[in-house]
């Protein structure tokens, strides 16, 4: 079996990754929707003589030059003002800036929340669930004919491929905002001489490439899908092809006999 070249294995990625941020994006409009998620509006912003005495504060509190906070945007500005401790300076708009925040803060953590566990969800789906029940092909890797398979050649369990993606793909991508030393070493070790990545090495799995149609591949998954919902296994089709034999097989006895008479 020959393994999956570096550019096979992006294109894939790059592919499954657009559809997967599409569906994602879809169906978290539709949760903001449902549940009436909505940004917070922005309070109204003080006057300039207001503004030129709560930039004084800024500037004792933070030691920074005043031209710093000149010519901030509205948001921005009130992001800065939320940061004054309102005990110390008993103004309205700070108390009023502390509030928005506090609410933009609490719906920006909501949103986020939503977003990852949906992403989650669709992602286990996308690439391990159907992944394991249409021979571990996604779209892109269909597109691109590479597939996943355990280092015996074999197929890879559901577990095996939530542990090699999950884990050995989306945590390497969490420890990459921290630092880019794992993306480069994956980047390395697919474009090595075994083109297997960190999830492929934790896994004992990896990517092959295969020239059979896109068709096999889809009336695979068909036969699969008739096979677990319709009542018809592998075994009773072959049950059912030993008896049509059979019935052959007499009626071509039978026939003889006639013939011999």
């Amino acid at each position: 079996m020959q393994k999956a070249n570096g550019a096979q294995r992006f294109v894939a990625f790059l592919i499954d990754s657009i559809l997967l941020a599409i569906v994602t994006s879809i169906v978290c409009s539709l949760i903001f929707l449902i549940f009436n998620l909505k940004s917070p509006a922005m309070i109204e912003m003080p006057t300039d003589e207001k503004k030129d005495e709560l930039i004084e504060y800024l500037v004792k509190e933070t030691n920074l030059p005043r031209d710093n906070f000149e010519g901030l945007d509205d948001r921005t500005f009130v992001i800065y003002v939320a940061a004054l401790d309102a005990t110390k300076y008993n103004d309205s708009f700070v108390h009023e800036a502390h509030q928005w925040y506090s609410d933009y803060v609490s719906y920006s953590l909501k949103t986020s929340i939503t977003a990852l566990i949906v992403y989650l969800i669709f992602f286990v789906a996308y690439y391990d669930i159907l992944g394991y029940y249409w021979s571990k092909q996604t779209i892109g890797r269909m597109l691109m004919k590479i597939k996943v398979v355990t280092d015996g050649n074999d197929k890879a369990k559901c577990s095996t491929l939530i542990l090699r993606d999950l884990v050995g793909f989306e945590l390497i991508n969490i420890l990459n905002i921290c630092c880019c030393i794992p993306l480069i070493v994956n980047i390395v070790l697919i474009c090595g001489k075994d083109h297997t990545s960190i999830g492929d090495k934790l896994s004992y799995t990896q990517m092959i490439a295969y020239e059979n149609s896109m068709k096999d591949n889809t009336d695979s998954f068909g036969n699969h899908i008739e096979n677990e919902f319709m009542g018809s296994t592998p075994n009773n089709t072959e049950e059912q092809a030993s008896k049509d034999e059979s019935v052959q097989d007499a009626q071509i006895v039978s026939s003889d006999e006639e013939n011999d008479k």
